[in-house]
């Protein structure tokens, strides 16, 4: 994890490779500015009712486990991360795609010879 971003969230520790770490800070700012946007509305959740409790890979996806009162309104960021590591190669952040097999997200530079090998499989 980037200091800048251990800095931002000290309470995060991903379990991920550092390819995805802008992904969870967009997300966790996304997070912070929704949230504080409802405080100032006075509608509900404030920051500190919200927890990260754990930000790792989960079937080869980007998964953030947070405890909120009003959980529904932030799934829509959830799910956008959890899209964007669909895309984003886990070890670089370069484009990538998933290796079904091993259910990773690589590019092609990251992929092993395995990966690369059970992918040009699935295409034949």
């Amino acid at each position: 994890m980037t200091r800048e971003l251990r800095e931002r969230w000290a309470d995060v520790e991903p379990e991920c490779g550092d390819g995805w770490l802008d992904i969870i800070d967009d997300t966790l700012a996304e997070i912070r500015e929704t949230v504080e946007a409802e405080d100032m509305d006075e509608s509900g959740m404030n920051l500190l009712d919200v927890e990260v409790k754990r930000v790792a890979t989960w079937k080869g996806l980007l998964k953030f486990w947070i405890q909120a009162p009003n959980l529904g309104e932030l799934q829509s960021i959830l799910e956008h991360a959890k899209l964007r590591s669909l895309w984003t190669c886990e070890m670089c952040g370069e484009d990538g795609r998933m290796r079904e097999e091993k259910q990773v997200v690589r590019c092609r530079d990251c992929a092993t010879e395995q990966e690369l090998k059970l992918t040009k499989e699935e295409m034949n």
